[in-house]
């Protein structure tokens, strides 16, 4: 066999038999079988088959012809004898390889059979099961000029062969089989095959290879240097191997010519309609995941005469280089993907925190594209839309972006130089779709908050991508985590704490002198107010907010709630409040622009977020710089946010949340020393270092010193 720089194969060549002039066969199956062997060969009612004239093997084949087969018992022999009647014709000399690999009927048997009147006929065995594999076994095995692998079915005449042969005579490197060229035909095929076929071939054109119109055409021919070049790189062992070949093909630059055929569809056909296309689909997403997690796999281009495999198998891509626009000052185009813009109704702090970073990075003169979800035209005035410099690509809904954000980068992250992924429980899997550079950002990681979001199976399957197969795919990629719990929770789930930055969230700087001239409400000529700005969310609790509310108005009557934003637990809190009677107590602002929101915080006693689970707390720290402070449980990324005691206060239960709001609104003192530290605590986050911050990790692509940030009150 044909050394490979590959994992060794387990198939064993079986030496060829001797030669018999009559051969016994023990079945012939049934009567269809037996008219088909007739028409080839002689045979007595005794099921001897009287062979043709022998004709001797050939040492140095001119063609190799690679069937693969598994539980083929059926069809093997009939094939065969229709290979060999088109060989026996053919003005070249020939070897027949049958990879036989792991079948559980007697498709060996058979093959040993026919040998005995093929002396060209070669038995490949192998344990691994795949006919991906058994392809690549057979071609790394073969010995002639020209190799081509057939499926068993011989759903094209023989004698089609010849059309291969001339384009390979012609100097064509690879000759494929179409089914959908002009001048091809196809004979009985199942409408319901033919349009499963067709969202396949889609499916391979916008994530692996474009440019073939039929990828699964069972008849492939190649010049012998060109066959071993690329099937030697072979990773795919099941049926879609031949979108794989193709796709090394392409990026080896080796021509492939495309011929029309007549094609009919065998109705015994071992492919199981929707299961082997799930199953090809899943190996898509594998081939194109494949190089990118390994570097070591990417393809360099086409070796010249004398270049060494194994040297091309091992040298890594070149990264991109960013464009240069004046000295000392490199431009970076940045693709940044993000769940939604700041205009949909239920954007919130990750919203605001790349559309933030994205304009300073655009006012220092870099290009950006954000690609989101589109919330309609109710509140984005056009899908495709400029923002401070910011261009704004819109697609798809809650779940349909994903998918359409994959088609965008197949086609336009080329012309980027970095991309940025946000992930909002789940990412957009970047490194299975583009080689331009990838950063990962996190804002928090979800864990149970799943089951509090989705049903059970829907939140048990995003648990797992989160926790295992995220962690897999960006192993290799610089993260940024928006706190410290963030980062620990995903060191957790099996990132490499090396590959982790912490990028603090800015707020929007209102001046000093604005900052400090912010006085606070009073109880004695004002009414109490708190404050609650986010999504209406299952896992935000709000109903625990407006429930102490409740409780609190006893000793507060004027207390008022305002709620800022929108999500799909509104109902239920609208309900919750006309249920206790606080419909003057209460109010329901929704999605507001940023100069209601300040003066909402601005007038606010106390900001108070009952939130299970937090990446950081961006509305706390936007409070705090109007010198509210705030109250919350103490969760993962709060207790990050508020520093207890000294800009708000943490509690652990229900009870001790009212009566943390409590003691804010009784304690005009406390409130004041809070308001205080609040002010110093939200100054040292600023939207220009953690743009800076973050634009380190994409230039350089790994994870610089994490920040520091000094403890309110303290000056550290």
């Amino acid at each position: 066999m044909i050394p490979s720089p590959l994992p060794t194969d387990d198939a064993q060549d079986v030496s060829p038999l001797p030669r018999h002039d009559i051969v016994k066969f023990p079945s012939l199956g049934d009567s269809d079988s037996q008219n088909s062997v007739a028409s080839a060969l002689d045979v007595d009612k005794n099921h001897h088959i009287f062979v043709p004239t022998a004709r001797p093997a050939a040492t140095k084949p001119s063609l190799s012809i690679i069937i693969p087969a598994y539980n083929e018992e059926s069809r093997l022999r009939d094939s065969l004898m229709r290979l060999d009647s088109y060989l026996s014709m053919l003005d070249r000399t020939a070897e027949v390889i049958v990879v036989e690999n792991g079948s559980t009927d007697r498709t060996a048997v058979v093959a040993e059979e026919c040998r005995q009147y093929i002396p060209y006929l070669r038995l490949l065995r192998m344990s691994t099961a795949g006919k991906g594999w058994a392809v690549r076994s057979g071609m790394l095995a073969a010995r002639g000029d020209y190799l081509m692998f057939c499926d068993i079915d011989f759903s094209m005449p023989a004698a089609s062969i010849d059309l291969f042969l001339a384009e390979l005579d012609a100097g064509a490197p690879i000759v494929i089989a179409s089914r959908e060229l002009a001048a091809s035909r196809r004979h009985d095929e199942p409408q319901r095959r033919y349009v499963l076929g067709r969202v396949f071939n889609r499916a391979v054109q916008a994530l692996v290879v474009g440019g073939f119109t039929d990828t699964q055409c069972g008849f492939k021919a190649f010049q012998r240097e060109v066959a071993h070049d690329l099937f030697a790189r072979q990773q795919t062992r099941g049926w879609a191997f031949d979108v794989e070949i193709l796709h090394l093909a392409r990026r080896r630059d080796y021509r492939v010519r495309q011929i029309a055929i007549d094609w009919y569809y065998d109705h015994d056909s071992r492919v199981r309609g929707l299961h082997d296309s799930l199953s090809m689909a899943m190996e898509l997403v594998r081939m194109r995941a494949r190089p990118l997690l390994d570097p070591s796999r990417r393809v360099s281009p086409a070796l010249p005469s004398g270049g060494n495999l194994k040297e091309a198998l091992t040298t890594p891509a070149a990264p991109a280089a960013p464009t240069e626009t004046r000295p000392g000052f490199a431009k970076l185009r940045i693709l940044a993907l993000n769940w939604r813009c700041t205009r949909h109704p239920q954007a919130g702090g990750a919203e605001t925190n790349i559309f933030e970073q994205a304009r300073w990075w655009v006012a220092n003169g870099h290009d950006v594209t954000i690609v989101c979800a589109d919330p309609g035209r109710a509140h984005a005035p056009s899908r495709h839309e400029t923002i401070d410099g910011i261009n704004v690509r819109r697609m798809g809904g809650r779940l349909t972006v994903y998918p359409l954000a994959a088609l965008y980068m197949l086609r336009h992250a080329h012309r980027f130089d970095r991309v940025l992924d946000i992930a909002n429980g789940i990412p957009f899997f970047t490194p299975l779709i583009t080689r331009t550079p990838t950063v990962l950002m996190v804002h928090h990681v979800h864990h149970q908050q799943w089951f509090a979001e989705f049903p059970r199976p829907l939140a048990s399957m995003g648990w797992f991508v989160e926790r295992c197969i995220v962690p897999r795919i960006y192993q290799r990629h610089a993260v940024i985590a928006v706190s410290p719990t963030t980062r620990d929770a995903l060191v957790g789930t099996g990132f490499d704490p090396a590959r982790v930055a912490i990028v603090y969230s800015g707020v929007a700087d209102i001046g000093d002198a604005a900052r400090h001239a912010i006085n606070r409400p009073t109880l004695d000529t004002d009414t109490p107010r708190i404050a609650y700005v986010g999504r209406i969310k299952a896992y935000k609790r709000v109903e625990l907010l407006v429930r102490a509310v409740s409780v609190l108005r006893a000793e507060f009557p004027a207390l008022h709630l305002d709620i800022v934003g929108t999500g799909d637990a509104q109902p239920s809190i609208e309900s919750l409040i006309d249920q206790l009677g606080l419909q003057a107590s209460v109010t329901l602002h929704g999605f507001v622009d940023e100069k209601t929101k300040g003066e909402i915080l601005r007038r606010a006693t106390a900001f108070a977020t009952p939130s299970m689970h937090e990446g950081w707390g961006l509305s706390v720290i936007e409070a705090n710089t109007f010198g509210c402070p705030a109250v919350a449980y103490d969760v993962p990324g709060l207790r990050n946010a508020i520093r207890h005691g000294e800009t708000g206060l943490l509690a652990s239960d229900d009870l001790g949340f009212q009566q943390a709001i409590a003691a804010i609104l009784r304690d005009p003192d406390l409130r004041g020393r809070l308001a205080g530290g609040a002010r110093e605590w939200s100054s040292q986050f600023g939207w220009g270092k953690c743009a800076d911050t973050t634009l380190q990790v994409l230039r350089a692509r790994r994870v610089p010193p994490t920040p520091t940030v000094a403890r309110a009150g303290f000056g550290v």
